[in-house]
């Protein structure tokens, strides 16, 4: 089982209101990258308390997933970090926190997480929604033909351990982990070597932020 493999456990923030923020603002920017040129990018007209009360709920969706809940932490809730997934996926589709882009911006995210765990999820990630497997797998849990325990058990079962990740454009790990390359923009890949004791990323020193810490445990 994936659960007895490197990083396969439950992620749990705890005390770590840094990283909780972190996800949050990267969540925000998935969803800014996805609805532009759709008709709906919001940021030109949405004021400041707008966007703060869209990362409250984010935050709230995060914290129900992440953070120890009614008493009961990630790791009694979650058999592995593919129920804990499919868990964040189902929450934040529904919730439908956003005007539109809710069930891309939720793929889009599990898979950059699981990605950053170390986790590549190999099923078809086609642009068109119709073809696109995880989105289908999303949509149906929405319109309550799927299930968040079946979720799991597709990306537990798609799910390949690589040890070493490629990050594109240079930036945060989360958000560029999902860019999407577009004519004429140049993009550039680092490839993250893991500690083979810990199983975790070792970040380029010019890269990551040594006094945040804000990925270095997902």
């Amino acid at each position: 089982m994936h659960a007895a493999e490197p990083n396969a456990e439950p992620i749990e923030l705890d005390g770590e209101q840094m990283r909780m923020d972190a996800l949050a603002e990267s969540v925000f920017e998935v969803y800014l990258g996805t609805i532009r040129g759709t008709g709906l990018d919001i940021t030109p007209t949405a004021p400041a308390a707008v966007d703060e009360a869209i990362l409250g709920r984010v935050q709230s969706v995060l914290g129900a997933t992440f953070l120890t809940f009614f008493g009961i932490a990630p790791a009694q809730r979650y058999a592995d970090v593919f129920a804990q997934i499919a868990d964040f996926a189902t929450r934040f589709a529904k919730d439908h926190i956003f005007p539109d882009g809710n069930k891309r911006t939720a793929v889009k995210m599990s898979l950059a997480i699981l990605k950053m765990r170390g986790w590549d999820v190999r099923a078809c990630d086609a642009s068109e929604p119709e073809r696109n497997e995880l989105y289908q797998w999303v949509q149906d849990i929405v319109t309550g033909r799927g299930s968040a325990e079946e979720l799991a058990a597709f990306l537990h079962e798609h799910a390949v351990w690589v040890k070493d990740q490629s990050i594109c454009n240079g930036g945060m790990p989360l958000t560029p982990s999902v860019s999407e390359t577009r004519a004429g923009e140049s993009v550039t890949a680092r490839t993250l070597s893991r500690n083979p004791e810990t199983g975790r990323m070792v970040l380029p020193s010019d890269w990551d932020d040594p006094e945040d810490n804000a990925y270095d445990s997902l």
